[in-house]
């Protein structure tokens, strides 16, 4: 028996004509599939619709005034953690200011009532409640390039002062490969290789101490790096 031959264009207009009627099918599935389904649909893009709305307002109409307001106590508590005025700074003035205690848990869920939890553990640490400055770190959220790191090597400070001094080197080097900068990586490198020399980890920091040479040779906390390297051959 021949083989039935066919053509090309056929064969193309045949494939073409499939598609089509593939669409076609697919279109008129999709319409009374939204018909059948138009009042749920609705309903929930409604909600979604609504959602969207009030997040909107609540940043408008809540959030930025009270950022606002937060920033204003936020710059009081500032001035007198500068002159070292610590619990003027942690607790305001009666009939003046609040300070940071209150602006961290009043204005939370503000920029200026995050960066008091910072500011807040900064005056912890200077009066020697290391668990407290500790705790006040772990609320602070940091996105910025230098507070992202400076947060976690202030945690290793803490830890440093209450003797726990493997967690804190732990920290300085999660510290220093927090961010990859000029300032806050040789300096938390330089944290780390001191410390590992107290604890007696030469090979380690012998590693910290030739990174910073290596990487960071411009670097203010250079200077000395020769000397601590000869230190931990």
């Amino acid at each position: 028996m021949a083989k039935k031959k066919y053509n090309k264009k056929a064969i193309e207009e045949s494939t073409t004509k499939e598609v089509f009627e593939s669409l076609d099918q697919s279109a008129i599935e999709s319409e009374q599939f939204l018909e059948k389904n138009a009042k749920p649909i609705s309903i929930v893009f409604g909600v979604l619709l609504a959602i969207v709305l009030a997040y909107f307002a609540y940043v408008k109409l809540y959030q930025e005034p009270q950022n606002q307001v937060a920033t204003k106590d936020l710059y009081n508590a500032k001035v007198e953690l500068d002159k070292d005025s610590l619990n003027l700074a942690l607790d305001g003035q009666s009939g003046g200011y609040i300070g940071l205690n209150e602006i961290k848990e009043k204005y939370s869920g503000t920029n200026a009532g995050n960066l008091a939890n910072y500011y807040a553990a900064v005056a912890n640490y200077k009066q020697g409640d290391y668990s407290k400055a500790f705790d006040n770190l772990n609320a602070f959220d940091a996105n910025d390039e230098i507070l992202a790191a400076m947060k976690i090597g202030m945690q290793g400070d803490c830890l440093v002062q209450t003797a726990e001094y493997e967690k804190a080197l732990e920290y300085y080097q999660n510290a220093a490969n927090a961010r990859d900068n000029e300032f806050t990586t040789p300096m938390y490198l330089l944290k780390a290789g001191k410390l590992a020399l107290t604890l007696n980890k030469k090979d380690q920091a012998l590693k910290f101490f030739t990174q910073i040479k290596e990487q960071y040779g411009e670097s203010n906390y250079a200077t000395d790096i020769d000397k601590y390297i000869a230190r931990a051959k």
